[in-house]
């Protein structure tokens, strides 16, 4: 058995903060039983109306909710290209230990290369006589070769050990360990100079609103929502992508889970999907009968959390590096709050002449009071005309009027 949280929303359809107090939680119990053969769990299905907690393409954070399995030849892939593996699928936990064990092992094995050399020049059984020349002065044991290795890679500085004419393999342990130095050094110098300046970073900046809407602006309507960059060095060449993305079933038969389909957006009142971000921006997409959404809109409350979900991505340029990064979130048929309106941002004056820009209002909805039922909803096309009309307007079908 195992528990679920659900949230309703409240009776009078506003949606301020998915985390009010106000919103009421249910608990609801599902018995989950696992096939012992496929290992598959399965439960009852829980109304969309009343959960809003499901497994999706992309959270709302910007993550993947995918994990790969049954790839072969993965680890040695990744191996190869090491580099990459280190800077994106390590976490910095283990990068860090990483380079401690690295160093470790260098220090160690190159420190037993320099006592086997002392070794097998007799060093340790004449140590302290004054007739005879070793290969490293002032080495006598393990403990020792070891310092004079750090010494060594990490170009410390001779003083009391330093290498001696008398052994010719010494030198070339000398040239060999210095150049892997130079090499160690710079590998784990561009490692966290790139990890850290990574413009993966750069997204965490930039806010999504929690959720969208659909919503009626000049006579058509809209799904919209938010976009705003907390930085005030902005990105370059923004543009935002918007893609639906459901199961579908193609006329062979064939099943296609995860079928994309790309939604024209852009910012309010820009040209194409290029928008600037020095203020919170909106980013619309017109519903109207060519738009992926327009059956899905005319049927809005009957979809349930798993028969669609929008992904939304921005892309831009890091000016202070001139990388590209990427942020994403999506929304789910629950997170798209039916007949509500963002509330307005408010924007003041500082003494200093500068624009202050409350992001309070930046999640908040408020009911649309554009509503009405005489509007035309959609920008329609011949074709459509008439079974719309023979079917009624959406808010027609939401308050029971029955069309003439």
């Amino acid at each position: 058995m195992r528990k679920v949280k659900i949230a309703t929303l409240p009776e009078n359809g506003q949606q301020e903060n998915l985390s009010d107090g106000s919103m009421e939680k249910v608990t609801v119990v599902i018995d989950t039983k696992r096939d012992e053969k496929n290992k598959t769990t399965s439960g009852e299905e829980i109304n969309r109306n009343n959960t809003i907690y499901y497994d999706r393409v992309v959270k709302q954070d910007g993550s993947f909710n995918f994990r790969n399995s049954h790839v072969q030849h993965r680890h040695k892939k990744f191996m190869v290209d090491i580099f990459t593996t280190l800077l994106e699928e390590i976490r910095w936990r283990w990068t860090v230990l990483g380079f401690f064990v690295v160093y470790l092992m260098s220090f160690v094995c190159f420190g037993t290369c320099w006592y086997l050399i002392l070794y097998m020049h007799d060093d340790p059984r004449h140590f302290g006589d004054p007739n005879w020349t070793p290969c490293i002065t002032g080495m006598q044991n393990l403990t020792s070769a070891v310092l004079f290795s750090i010494e060594t890679q990490q170009t410390i500085g001779y003083g009391y050990y330093h290498v001696t004419e008398e052994c010719p393999l010494a030198g070339v342990l000398l040239f060999v360990q210095t150049v892997w130095g130079v090499i160690l050094e710079g590998t784990v110098v561009g490692l966290v100079f790139i990890k850290m300046s990574r413009a993966k970073q750069r997204s965490e900046t930039i806010m999504f609103s929690k959720n969208a809407v659909l919503t009626m602006r000049d006579g058509v309507m809209n799904f919209m929502f938010r976009i705003g960059d907390m930085r005030s060095t902005h990105l370059c060449e923004a543009h935002v992508r918007a893609q639906l993305i459901r199961k579908r079933r193609t006329p062979e038969g064939e099943i296609i889970n995860y079928a994309p389909q790309e939604l024209a957006v852009g910012g309010d009142g820009e040209l194409g999907s290029t928008i600037l971000l020095f203020w919170p921006t909106m980013i619309v997409h017109p519903v109207t009968c060519d738009s992926p959404l327009f059956d899905i809109v005319q049927d809005f409350h009957e979809y349930d959390e798993e028969s669609f979900e929008i992904i939304v991505i921005l892309e831009g340029i890091v000016p202070s590096t001139g990388n590209c990064t990427q942020a994403r979130s999506s929304y789910l048929p629950s997170e798209i709050l039916w007949k509500q309106q963002f509330e307005a941002i408010s924007c003041t004056k500082s003494r200093s002449g500068e624009r202050v820009i409350d992001y309070a209002n930046f999640h908040k909805t408020i009911p649309s009071t554009i509503l009405n039922k005489r509007m035309s909803i959609f920008q329609h096309s011949d074709d459509v005309k008439e079974p719309l009309r023979k079917r009624g307007s959406i808010f027609q079908q939401l308050r029971g009027i029955t069309p003439a």
